[in-house]
Protein backbone atom coordinates (compact mmCIF):
# COMPACT_ATOMS: atom_id res chain seq x y z
CA UNK A 1 0.00 0.00 0.00
CA UNK A 2 1.57 3.06 -0.61
CA UNK A 3 0.41 5.87 0.50
CA UNK A 4 1.62 8.53 -2.02
CA UNK A 5 0.50 6.86 -5.08
CA UNK A 6 -3.25 6.27 -4.63
CA UNK A 7 -6.16 8.17 -5.69
CA UNK A 8 -9.80 7.83 -6.60
CA UNK A 9 -12.94 10.52 -5.89
CA UNK A 10 -15.16 10.99 -2.59
CA UNK A 11 -17.80 13.51 -2.57
CA UNK A 12 -17.58 15.72 0.01
CA UNK A 13 -20.98 15.62 0.97
CA UNK A 14 -20.30 11.72 2.31
CA UNK A 15 -17.98 13.02 5.19
CA UNK A 16 -18.79 12.00 8.34
CA UNK A 17 -17.82 13.72 11.31
CA UNK A 18 -14.14 14.38 11.97
CA UNK A 19 -11.08 13.72 14.36
CA UNK A 20 -8.06 15.83 13.84
CA UNK A 21 -4.41 15.71 14.71
CA UNK A 22 -2.32 18.89 14.91
CA UNK A 23 1.13 17.70 13.79
CA UNK A 24 2.80 20.69 15.55
CA UNK A 25 1.31 20.85 19.15
CA UNK A 26 0.37 17.25 19.56
CA UNK A 27 -3.56 17.75 20.20
CA UNK A 28 -6.37 15.69 19.13
CA UNK A 29 -9.04 17.09 18.66
CA UNK A 30 -13.12 15.89 18.46
CA UNK A 31 -14.60 18.39 14.94
CA UNK A 32 -18.29 18.95 15.76
CA UNK A 33 -20.06 21.33 13.14
CA UNK A 34 -22.93 23.10 14.10
CA UNK A 35 -25.18 26.10 13.11
CA UNK A 36 -24.60 29.29 14.67
CA UNK A 37 -27.14 32.24 15.62
CA UNK A 38 -26.74 33.35 11.67
CA UNK A 39 -27.08 30.01 10.38
CA UNK A 40 -24.17 29.42 9.45
CA UNK A 41 -21.96 25.63 9.95
CA UNK A 42 -19.11 26.22 12.65
CA UNK A 43 -16.61 23.56 14.20
CA UNK A 44 -16.30 23.38 18.01
CA UNK A 45 -12.76 21.79 18.79
CA UNK A 46 -12.73 19.20 22.08
CA UNK A 47 -9.13 18.21 23.27
CA UNK A 48 -9.47 14.07 23.85
CA UNK A 49 -5.61 13.11 24.08
CA UNK A 50 -6.33 11.82 27.31
CA UNK A 51 -9.21 10.01 26.07
CA UNK A 52 -7.68 8.28 23.49
CA UNK A 53 -4.53 7.55 25.84
CA UNK A 54 -6.62 5.88 28.16
CA UNK A 55 -9.42 4.28 26.53
CA UNK A 56 -8.74 4.37 22.69
CA UNK A 57 -10.93 4.19 19.75
CA UNK A 58 -11.78 1.22 17.55
CA UNK A 59 -10.06 1.64 14.03
CA UNK A 60 -11.42 -0.31 10.72
CA UNK A 61 -8.06 -0.58 8.91
CA UNK A 62 -9.45 -3.83 6.78
CA UNK A 63 -11.38 -0.66 4.95
CA UNK A 64 -8.29 2.03 5.27
CA UNK A 65 -8.40 4.88 2.40
CA UNK A 66 -5.37 6.09 0.09
CA UNK A 67 -5.16 8.59 -2.23
CA UNK A 68 -4.53 12.45 -2.49
CA UNK A 69 -5.80 15.22 -0.13
CA UNK A 70 -5.88 19.05 -0.84
CA UNK A 71 -6.96 21.01 2.04
CA UNK A 72 -5.45 24.57 0.46
CA UNK A 73 -8.62 27.37 0.08
CA UNK A 74 -10.86 24.76 0.52
CA UNK A 75 -11.41 20.59 0.64
CA UNK A 76 -10.53 17.60 -1.97
CA UNK A 77 -10.52 14.15 -0.40
CA UNK A 78 -10.04 11.38 -3.26
CA UNK A 79 -9.63 8.15 -1.97
CA UNK A 80 -10.43 4.89 -2.49
CA UNK A 81 -9.75 1.34 -0.71
CA UNK A 82 -6.62 0.39 -0.14
CA UNK A 83 -7.01 -2.89 -2.37
CA UNK A 84 -7.81 -0.72 -5.81
CA UNK A 85 -4.94 0.47 -8.13
CA UNK A 86 -2.85 3.44 -7.67
CA UNK A 87 -4.33 6.58 -10.05
CA UNK A 88 -2.42 10.04 -10.91
CA UNK A 89 -2.33 13.11 -8.41
CA UNK A 90 -4.65 15.47 -9.53
CA UNK A 91 -2.99 18.65 -8.89
CA UNK A 92 0.50 19.85 -7.02
CA UNK A 93 -2.01 21.00 -4.19
CA UNK A 94 -3.03 17.84 -3.95
CA UNK A 95 -1.05 15.24 -1.39
CA UNK A 96 -0.63 11.49 0.10
CA UNK A 97 -2.82 10.41 2.74
CA UNK A 98 -5.39 8.40 4.28
CA UNK A 99 -8.60 8.01 5.34
CA UNK A 100 -9.71 5.55 8.03
CA UNK A 101 -12.88 5.18 9.95
CA UNK A 102 -13.22 5.34 13.72
CA UNK A 103 -15.89 4.84 16.35
CA UNK A 104 -15.48 6.87 19.24
CA UNK A 105 -16.27 5.43 22.95
CA UNK A 106 -19.61 6.80 24.83
CA UNK A 107 -17.52 8.94 26.72
CA UNK A 108 -15.74 10.62 23.90
CA UNK A 109 -17.83 10.95 20.92
CA UNK A 110 -20.73 13.32 22.70
CA UNK A 111 -22.81 11.52 20.03
CA UNK A 112 -21.24 11.06 17.00
CA UNK A 113 -19.43 7.56 17.68
CA UNK A 114 -18.56 7.05 13.95
CA UNK A 115 -16.06 9.53 12.63
CA UNK A 116 -13.30 10.08 9.79
CA UNK A 117 -9.59 10.36 10.28
CA UNK A 118 -7.55 11.56 7.73
CA UNK A 119 -3.73 12.98 7.09
CA UNK A 120 -0.72 14.01 4.90
CA UNK A 121 2.08 14.37 7.43
CA UNK A 122 4.59 12.13 6.82
CA UNK A 123 5.21 11.35 10.42
CA UNK A 124 1.66 10.28 10.92
CA UNK A 125 1.98 8.21 7.89
CA UNK A 126 4.61 6.75 8.97
CA UNK A 127 2.67 6.36 12.29
CA UNK A 128 0.11 4.86 10.31
CA UNK A 129 1.85 1.89 8.75
CA UNK A 130 3.74 0.84 11.75
CA UNK A 131 -0.30 0.25 13.13
CA UNK A 132 -0.90 -1.67 9.49
CA UNK A 133 1.86 -3.82 10.43
CA UNK A 134 0.91 -4.94 13.80
CA UNK A 135 -2.93 -5.09 12.74
CA UNK A 136 -1.68 -7.10 10.02
CA UNK A 137 0.38 -9.44 12.60
CA UNK A 138 -2.83 -9.98 14.59
CA UNK A 139 -3.22 -12.16 17.31
CA UNK A 140 -2.96 -15.66 18.94
CA UNK A 141 -6.59 -14.86 20.06
CA UNK A 142 -8.00 -13.04 17.02
CA UNK A 143 -9.48 -15.12 14.14
CA UNK A 144 -7.66 -13.70 11.00
CA UNK A 145 -10.73 -14.32 8.81
CA UNK A 146 -12.90 -12.22 10.95
CA UNK A 147 -9.81 -9.73 11.43
CA UNK A 148 -9.54 -9.30 7.56
CA UNK A 149 -13.17 -8.76 6.79
CA UNK A 150 -13.53 -6.52 9.42
CA UNK A 151 -15.89 -8.18 11.87
CA UNK A 152 -13.28 -7.94 14.52
CA UNK A 153 -11.62 -4.70 14.98
CA UNK A 154 -8.98 -3.52 17.34
CA UNK A 155 -8.86 -1.00 19.97
CA UNK A 156 -6.26 1.46 19.76
CA UNK A 157 -4.66 3.46 22.59
CA UNK A 158 -2.99 6.54 21.33
CA UNK A 159 -0.13 8.42 22.74
CA UNK A 160 1.91 11.42 21.18
CA UNK A 161 5.61 11.86 20.47
CA UNK A 162 7.60 14.26 19.35
CA UNK A 163 10.22 13.68 15.98
CA UNK A 164 12.87 16.23 14.60
CA UNK A 165 12.71 16.96 10.96
CA UNK A 166 14.85 19.43 8.99
CA UNK A 167 11.96 21.86 9.43
CA UNK A 168 11.97 21.87 12.99
CA UNK A 169 10.48 19.47 15.79
CA UNK A 170 7.04 17.94 15.31
CA UNK A 171 4.71 15.51 17.04
CA UNK A 172 3.28 12.43 15.85
CA UNK A 173 1.21 9.95 16.92
CA UNK A 174 1.78 6.17 18.52
CA UNK A 175 -0.62 3.62 17.71
CA UNK A 176 -0.89 0.84 20.25
CA UNK A 177 -3.64 -2.01 19.83
CA UNK A 178 -4.63 -3.04 23.33
CA UNK A 179 -7.50 -5.25 22.43
CA UNK A 180 -9.47 -6.74 19.87
CA UNK A 181 -13.59 -6.10 20.17
CA UNK A 182 -16.76 -7.35 17.77
CA UNK A 183 -17.26 -4.49 15.73
CA UNK A 184 -20.10 -2.72 16.91
CA UNK A 185 -23.85 -3.45 15.47
CA UNK A 186 -24.03 -0.20 14.30
CA UNK A 187 -21.10 0.71 12.68
CA UNK A 188 -22.09 -0.54 9.15
CA UNK A 189 -19.85 -2.03 6.85
CA UNK A 190 -19.25 -0.34 3.40
CA UNK A 191 -20.42 -1.85 0.77
CA UNK A 192 -18.23 -5.14 -0.96
CA UNK A 193 -16.01 -4.38 -3.97
CA UNK A 194 -17.06 -7.88 -5.48
CA UNK A 195 -14.13 -10.37 -4.89
CA UNK A 196 -12.73 -9.91 -0.84
CA UNK A 197 -9.74 -7.71 -1.30
CA UNK A 198 -6.50 -8.81 0.26
CA UNK A 199 -5.15 -7.37 3.52
CA UNK A 200 -2.42 -4.84 3.32
CA UNK A 201 0.96 -6.36 2.20
CA UNK A 202 3.09 -4.98 4.90
CA UNK A 203 6.43 -6.31 6.78
CA UNK A 204 4.96 -8.76 9.70
CA UNK A 205 5.51 -6.67 13.00
CA UNK A 206 5.51 -8.62 16.80
CA UNK A 207 1.63 -9.13 17.32
CA UNK A 208 0.02 -6.60 19.50
CA UNK A 209 -1.10 -8.26 23.13
CA UNK A 210 -4.81 -8.28 23.14
CA UNK A 211 -6.44 -6.61 26.01
CA UNK A 212 -8.76 -8.15 28.19
CA UNK A 213 -10.16 -5.52 30.63
CA UNK A 214 -13.24 -3.57 30.65
CA UNK A 215 -13.39 -1.61 27.60
CA UNK A 216 -16.32 1.96 27.27
CA UNK A 217 -17.54 0.47 23.59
Amino acid sequence: MNLQSLKSTMNTAEFLSRVGFHGKTGDWTRVDRALNAEGKWESGLTNINDALASEGVLMDLTNIKFGWLNFDGGVDIQVQHHSLPPTVQPSDRHKGGFLVEMWLGKSISQGDALREFSHTAGGVKDAMFDLLTAWQAGAKNVDSAEREAGEIVPLIKIGVEPFSTKNGVFQKPVFTIAGWLPRPVEWGMPAPLGAAPAPPQLTVAPAAPAGDEPLPF
